[in-house]
């Protein structure tokens, strides 16, 4: 990913915000731009919005696309004596798909069970967590960042479960591949 040092003040233009997300690797059609430029004013009204603030923006502002996949359920086992696996049921255009994969922890599973029910790898170019409030009923957030074709893919996902967080994000922008690529 890119590890950036840039802040963007407020009020920048439109012009400098583009070149930030281009620099991230990120291709956003007109639209998508102006959308995250909206939503970036409003955050930089509160404070310096830096290259975490600007995948989150992108993650959950650009290209809403309709789900081709959505999660049904999941299930995940890990400790310090098994094998990290994951049991996920996905939905395709009304039909259930099930992947099962084990992986070096729960997430890391859960990703291989989905790439499972998709029929193919993923290149994750980027992995965030983080927690959006405080408290042991703390709201994860994660970020999921896809290559697919030289072009990034970003999903966002939040729940009080973190694994949960993680698989939404995924799926956020595997239905973004999807859509894009016309995979049906």
């Amino acid at each position: 990913g890119y590890e950036g040092s840039f802040k963007l003040e407020s009020g920048e233009s439109i012009e400098t915000l583009k070149k930030a997300v281009k620099q991230m690797g990120y291709d956003l059609s007109s639209e998508d731009l102006g959308n995250v430029y909206n939503e970036y004013l409003k955050i930089s009204a509160l404070k310096a919005v830096g290259p975490k603030e600007l995948d989150a923006i992108i993650a959950s502002v650009a290209l809403q696309v309709p789900p081709t996949y959505s999660v049904l359920s999941y299930v995940t086992n890990s400790g310090n004596i098994l094998t990290p696996t994951a049991h996920i049921k996905l939905s395709k255009n009304g039909k259930e798909f099930e992947g099962l994969s084990s992986g070096d922890g729960p997430i890391d599973a859960a990703f291989l069970a989905i790439e499972q029910i998709a029929g193919r790898h993923y290149e994750l170019d980027d992995f965030q967590i983080f927690s959006v409030t405080e408290g042991r009923e703390a709201m994860g957030s994660a970020i999921v960042k896809l290559r697919y074709e030289g072009k990034l893919y970003s999903g966002k996902g939040i729940s009080t479960d973190i694994v949960g967080a993680s698989i939404n994000a995924y799926i956020s922008a595997l239905n973004k591949i999807c859509y894009e690529e016309e995979i049906i």
